[in-house]
């Protein structure tokens, strides 16, 4: 096995000048291996002031206490008056997998976007169709969503928000999502 080995792979002459790689030539790394993971997670708020309790950020993460959630601020009306607001989810590197995150503050409207962008779209006609029909529940739901052509970014557009009761009757209407993970 050992002598098969030897030739197979070679002698490692010190005297043996024979190259694999042409002089001067560069190589180019190919796509990152394996499951993208979650990066970073952003506030989207492109029709308001940019801003959307981004101090709650890393609590729409997956950390199995329902409780801990990113929401929106309460609003008055459960369109918001605006095209939405939601949480843009980066990837360490472009790949397909699948989007998992729970919404609460029923009855909600909620729409998933990519992009394979560098930097992921201002605008929502940047983000171009939506990956998925657009999820409506009436109950608090978990979402799951099948990347189907490879993204970097990740758009959860929240389109319609419920009630909650630690709004006031003036702005009774909050979004809120949590558990979020990508496998």
């Amino acid at each position: 096995v050992a002598l098969l080995l030897w030739i197979t792979i070679g002698r490692g002459d010190p005297g043996d000048t024979t190259s694999t790689t042409t002089p001067g030539a560069t190589t180019t790394p190919g796509p990152a291996a394996g499951l993208p993971t979650i990066s970073s997670v952003s506030a989207y708020d492109p029709d308001g002031n940019g801003e959307e309790n981004d101090g709650q950020l890393a609590e729409a993460l997956a950390d199995g206490i329902p409780s801990t959630n990113w929401t929106t601020v309460c609003y008055q009306e459960t369109l918001m008056g605006k095209s939405g607001v939601g949480l843009v989810v980066t990837l360490s590197h472009t790949g397909l997998g699948e989007l998992s995150f729970h919404v609460d503050n029923p009855e909600f409207q909620v729409e998933v976007f990519s992009s394979d962008a560098d930097e992921p779209p201002q605008e929502f006609a940047g983000w171009g169709p939506a990956i998925q029909p657009k999820t409506t529940s009436d109950v608090a739901t978990t979402v799951r969503i099948a990347t189907n052509v490879p993204a970097r970014h990740l758009l959860i557009a929240l389109r319609e928000i419920g009630p909650d009761p630690g709004c006031s009757a003036l702005n009774p209407n909050r979004g809120s999502i949590g558990e979020i993970t990508f496998a």
